[in-house]
């Protein structure tokens, strides 16, 4: 489950994804269902038709689970995902059994969102809104990293190189690439082009 509130937020690959919608001039969360990515099988979530506020996230969000606790499959590890129980519905009657099992008022919806934006690069050396402050997305293959590698990625900042670089004047807009040589020295991080 995913809950988006950025404009360029990609939440399609979850099963279940909430997206910042107006309804009637009201901001509340547009429903998709049905994302994932495998080896067998790559699909985004599709709009299941339903409009929430807030408040009504975490018992839909229950309402799914005990759902597909009851209908789903969970005998074939491989199948057991939220689109395979969609398919084998059809989205309309899935709702209709959703929108039953969860007992509270919901409204229809047509799908869109206030997500506008293309999905950035979290990669490389980004500058902050903050003048002269700056963070680093890196991409950690197979999720593997040591405790030691993360806290020397956290004390970059006060890294003895920047801190002379700052005091020879360097211009804050040299400081990203500066950033990314520590990075690449220490990390192999390479801003991707």
């Amino acid at each position: 489950m995913a809950v988006g509130g950025a404009p360029d937020s990609f939440l399609l690959h979850n099963s279940l994804a909430f997206l910042p919608a107006q309804h009637n001039g009201e901001l509340g969360f547009t429903v998709l269902v049905g994302g994932f990515f495998s080896a067998q099988r790559n699909e985004l979530a599709v709009p299941l038709g339903l409009w929430l506020r807030a408040e009504q996230l975490a018992d839909f969000t229950l309402a799914v689970l005990h759902h597909f606790e009851r209908k789903g499959n969970r005998q074939q590890r491989n199948k057991s995902r939220l689109m395979y129980l969609i398919d084998q519905l059809g989205i309309d009657v899935y709702r209709d059994e959703l929108v039953e099992a969860f007992a509270e008022p919901v409204l229809p919806h047509d799908g869109s969102h206030l997500v506008n934006r293309a999905p950035r690069s979290g990669l490389g050396v980004h500058g902050q809104k903050q003048a002269g402050l700056h963070w680093v997305g890196l991409h950690v293959p197979m999720g593997r990293l040591e405790a030691a590698k993360l806290f020397l990625g956290g004390s970059m900042g006060a890294e003895p190189k920047l801190a002379e670089l700052h005091h020879k004047g360097v211009p804050l807009s040299d400081l990203p690439d500066v950033l990314e040589q520590l990075f690449v020295e220490h990390f192999g991080a390479r801003r991707r082009q």
